[in-house]
C-alpha cells in the first residue's frame, strides 16, 4: 500500500495482478538503469494464487521521479 503510481490506469493494473494472491514474497530486486529522473529495476518474486500452485516470477518496473517522488510508469513480465 505504499508504492506511488503515476496513474490511475497503472494502479488499477497492479491491483488486478494482486488480486487473489494468497502470499507473496521478494526474493530479489536488481537496479537495471537510473539517471535522476528515470530507473528500471528487475524484481524476481516467489507466491501463490487461490486455486494454483505456488510459482516465481520476474518482472520488469520502470520509475519515474514526478514531483520529488518515485512513481511506478510500467510494471512487465520478464518472461
Amino acid at each position: 500500500d505504499k508504492w506511488n503510481f503515476s496513474s490511475a490506469s497503472q494502479e488499477r493494473k497492479v491491483r488486478g495482478l494482486a488480486d487473489g494472491i494468497e502470499w507473496f514474497k521478494l526474493n530479489q530486486m536488481e537496479l537495471i538503469s537510473a539517471n535522476s529522473k528515470t530507473a528500471t529495476v528487475s524484481a524476481e518474486v516467489s507466491g501463490k494464487k487461490k486455486g494454483q500452485a505456488s510459482g516465481r516470477w520476474s518482472v520488469t518496473i520502470d520509475l519515474k521521479k514526478i514531483s520529488g517522488k518515485w512513481k511506478i510508469t510500467n510494471i512487465q513480465s520478464a518472461r
